[in-house]
């Protein structure tokens, strides 16, 4: 289940990025899918990985992200 979860909040984010991309949509839902990516990350904990950034990236589990001090 929790593998299910983290395919539908990176599903979530690309609709996000495409809608917001498009501007397609009421605002109010794009909050609501806002709010929903949130609460799965907190939930869930999602992270992206340690020393990548961007809009764009998907996130792993928190356990997966490597520590600057475990590359070394």
């Amino acid at each position: 289940m929790r593998r299910k979860m983290l395919e539908v909040h990176n599903d979530l984010k690309s609709i996000r990025c495409t809608v917001e991309e498009c501007n397609d949509m009421w605002l109010s839902d794009l909050a609501k899918m806002n709010d929903i990516i949130n609460y799965l990350q907190r939930e869930f904990e999602f992270k992206p990985p340690q020393g990548t950034g961007g809009y764009y990236i998907n996130y792993i589990f928190a356990e997966d992200v490597k520590e600057a001090d475990d590359e070394e």
